[in-house]
């Protein structure tokens, strides 16, 4: 893919988000029709968005693709709760504030972001894959990463119901349409890819609107930001890009995987400081900082997969 269509797809999904900023600055978007947005997105579309990845689908190889997806998002997990730990206290980060950059490192925002730029660079076909990695960051955000934005940081506030939500539900429906090979009706097949389809502009106009509220000033203030940010959103995804085009041939996971690590950070996080009487204007800082930096990393990191003939 030509690095002009890679700028060409992605400036448009920030074109969008810039409508939803505009929106929501002269009033015609409002923090409640943000919030309903953000359920019908949660509750309704993204499911049948994971449901409509599957029906058609040729790109998925078969059961072992599954696994391998699954493998490796949970390994990333794993795996970048004992790195952030180092890096924290290598860039000197007040111990009152280490839980919350490393919830930064360990969090992408798989689900609002992650599905218009899969979308968009690989397609529909890839959505499912999306959702793969979903499952392992949906376990995690409701266990570690309520643990990191805790004051009381010895408990863990973790309920076996907060994994029970419509996208996973809507993910192991896909997984059995893709196994057992079902065939639904063409009228059921247009109303959930219809209804699917408006995941990705709802997402993006709901991303632009709460980004309204952050001052931008105040913003480039927060000099440990620029650090972290550049460590999360390019330096991990690359290393990680190179360690996977040695061991993995199945080149839409090695992109999904890289694009997906180098997503801004996680927006639960500002609900959870919320919710645990953390560092909201940290978290809200870090959720704007790291998606506006999104625009230049996020075309970096395809210019690479592109340079890599992996997409």
């Amino acid at each position: 893919m030509l690095l002009s269509q890679i700028f060409s797809r992605i400036a448009v999904l920030f074109i969008v988000a810039l409508i939803g900023y505009i929106a929501a600055k002269v009033k015609i978007l409002d923090e409640v029709a943000s919030q309903r947005f953000s359920k019908f997105v949660i509750n309704i579309s993204a499911p049948l968005l994971i449901i409509s990845s599957v029906i058609g689908n040729s790109s998925l190889r078969g059961i072992n693709d599954i696994l391998l997806a699954l493998l490796l998002a949970f390994g990333y997990y794993i795996i970048m709760f004992f790195v952030a730990i180092p890096i924290t206290k290598l860039i000197n980060v007040p111990r009152e504030e280490r839980n919350l950059y490393r919830f930064m490192l360990i969090f992408p925002n798989v689900g609002f972001m992650g599905f218009p730029i899969i979308n968009s660079i690989y397609g529909k076909d890839a959505i499912f894959y999306v959702s793969i990695y979903n499952l392992p960051s949906i376990i995690f955000l409701f266990s570690l990463g309520i643990y990191l934005v805790r004051n009381q940081k010895d408990q863990m506030d973790f309920n076996i119901k907060q994994l029970i939500n419509p996208s996973i539900i809507a993910f192991f429906i896909a997984i059995l349409i893709f196994i057992l090979k079902i065939q639904l009706p063409q009228m059921i097949n247009d109303t959930i890819n219809m209804l699917g389809d408006i995941t990705i502009p709802l997402s993006l106009l709901v991303i632009g609107s709460s980004l309204s509220t952050v001052s931008i000033k105040e913003l480039l203030l927060e000099k440990r930001l620029y650090l972290i940010t550049v460590i999360g959103n390019i330096i991990i995804p690359v290393t990680i890009l190179l360690l996977l085009r040695l061991i993995i041939i199945n080149k839409v996971i090695i992109g999904v995987t890289v694009l997906l690590v180098g997503m801004p950070v996680a927006s639960l996080m500002v609900m959870f400081c919320h919710a645990y009487e953390g560092n909201v204007e940290l978290a809200a800082k870090a959720v704007m900082f790291t998606t506006l930096f999104s625009i230049v990393s996020i075309p970096f990191l395809a210019y690479l997969l592109s340079r890599f003939a992996l997409l």
